[in-house]
């Protein structure tokens, strides 16, 4: 079926191909077989899945949840100082004193080791029981979905 399409160059192509043309040429997006609504809504669903809050039931010692509860803090606070740090090196705060930058980075790296030492482990603890739970969760969704 032919249609007058403004933006068509060729009076012999399709609307179909027209929106084909565009999308190889990068000009426009076209999914074959699917209206704007349905894209739409396939979008909408993504996000309210995306955003969608989950219970999760982790299991840890006490004294798991304790040291956890530190190094979560603890490497907020590093990653703001490496951040400060960065900043400071970048606005050329240290220029003409290497050996000053070079201080400033090595102190920056010890800290950072010795987090990795001290506070990894326990966010890998929690790391393992979120991986642990939503793998289950997603077990269950798929079971659900086959019922």
């Amino acid at each position: 079926m032919m249609t007058d399409n403004s933006f068509n160059s060729s009076p012999d192509e399709t609307d179909h191909e027209f929106r084909l043309r565009m999308a190889r040429e990068g000009r426009a997006l076209y999914v074959p077989g699917k209206t704007a609504e349905e894209v739409k809504a396939a979008q909408d669903a993504r996000a309210a899945e995306a955003a969608e809050i989950r219970p999760y039931l982790i299991h840890l010692s006490r004294a798991q949840a304790q040291s956890l509860d530190t190094a979560l803090d603890d490497t907020l606070s590093l990653i703001r100082d490496a951040a400060a740090i960065f900043a400071f090196l970048g606005d050329g705060a240290m220029d003409g004193n290497e050996y000053a930058a070079t201080a400033l980075c090595r102190v920056a790296s010890r800290a950072l080791g010795f987090a990795e030492t001290k506070e990894a482990p326990a966010i890998a603890v929690l790391d393992s029981e979120l991986r642990r739970v939503s793998a289950a969760y997603a077990e269950l969704r798929l079971q659900q979905g086959a019922n």
